[in-house]
């Protein structure tokens, strides 16, 4: 097992996780407040909890990619036993009615076998008590996924382009790092299942091409640059390509955060969201700094930070974040054995397809 992809693995589930933890305490906090409470410089550090925990908490944005990451680990398992399958209707929308579950929404739309331990877990996911707080879950997520239906891009659930879509998606770019289109259809699907709007499809869709594109060796910049040219092309595009184009030349030529940020966005969208972590992790010298300046602006700074920790973990692996943040995150162990987990079905899925 490459050591490199080992370390990228980690990173970039864990720099999502910290981004997240970084960000939830003030998501709903003007940026003035922020600096107010925190000084001028905002959030340094992992801000006090709000939960009596001795860990720094994460929101439903680091829930759901864990439940991405097991739902593709259970998709790639029942497609190899059975010769046939879905990455979404095999294992990704079955995971999420899993988080739906943790969430109290035990529906009668929810199958019982989904909720039990498959053979492929050896510490399952439903055993971790710690998903099953409620962490401000999205309204959008919730909804749609209660209704009993599985949304896909030719019949939208509904009409949110919601970050919702995005701050979840990166397991998709990790698993198919050798396959940047595959991560990006199947990170389009993954986000209909629960976001209808055209937009919010295509950034989680680019969110995992980049991922994988990063993973596999490819620099951000010329990364997004490649993404750009597709999404350029599409119809439905046009609000995605402009985000990135934004945060990417202001990245460039080295436009403040106070002004940069803003003027992406508050990241409540996807395309938001996903702008505001390309311009942070592009134009930050270091993925802490990075994660800091994703979180302390005006806006849904837990997901520009779970999204800004994806990629920037990506990129530099988790031997370049914080000790003491992997240490302190919550749920730190179990994000750790999720990726290597999903690294070893990436491996296997790998070596199937070249026999």
């Amino acid at each position: 097992m490459s050591r490199n992809l080992k370390d990228k693995f980690n990173g970039c589930l864990l720099g999502g996780a910290i981004g997240d933890a970084l960000g939830y305490p003030v998501e709903f906090m003007s940026q003035a407040a922020i600096k107010r409470k925190y000084g001028t410089e905002g959030v340094k550090d992992f801000p006090a909890t709000l939960y009596h925990t001795d860990k720094a908490v994460v929101s439903d944005d680091t829930q759901m990619t864990l439940f991405t990451a097991n739902g593709l680990i259970w998709a790639w398992h029942r497609i190899k036993e059975r010769g046939i399958g879905d990455w979404i209707g095999s294992g990704i929308y079955p995971a999420y009615l899993r988080w739906l579950a943790t969430q109290g929404y035990y529906s009668d739309r929810i199958p019982t076998h989904f909720l039990r331990t498959q053979p492929f877990e050896d510490n399952p996911i439903m055993n971790q008590k710690e998903l099953y707080a409620s962490r401000a879950p999205g309204i959008t997520c919730l909804s749609a996924l209660s209704s009993g239906a599985c949304g896909d891009v030719c019949t939208p659930i509904n009409n949110s382009k919601g970050c919702g879509a995005v701050m979840r998606v990166a397991p998709v770019g990790l698993f198919f790092y050798d396959d940047p289109e595959t991560a990006f259809n199947v990170g389009v699907r993954s986000a209909a299942v629960t976001h209808g709007h055209p937009t919010a499809q295509l950034a989680a869709g680019a969110c995992a091409e980049l991922i994988a594109r990063i993973v596999s060796g490819q620099k951000i910049g010329a990364a997004v640059v490649d993404i750009m040219k597709h999404i350029k092309r599409r119809k439905a595009g046009t609000e995605l390509y402009n985000a990135l184009n934004m945060s990417t030349e202001s990245a460039i030529v080295g436009i403040e955060p106070d002004t940069a940020i803003p003027n992406i966005g508050g990241g409540w969208t996807a395309e938001e969201a996903l702008g505001i972590a390309v311009y942070c992790a592009v134009y930050a010298d270091t993925p802490n700094d990075a994660l800091l300046m994703a979180v302390n602006h005006g806006g849904d700074s837990d997901s520009t930070g779970a999204v800004c920790g994806n990629l920037v973990g990506a990129m530099y692996g988790m031997n370049a974040l914080r000790i003491k943040w992997i240490t302190d995150v919550e749920l730190s162990g179990y994000i750790r054995y999720t990726a290597d987990e999903l690294l070893k079905a990436t491996h296997d899925r790998r070596n199937t397809k070249n026999e």
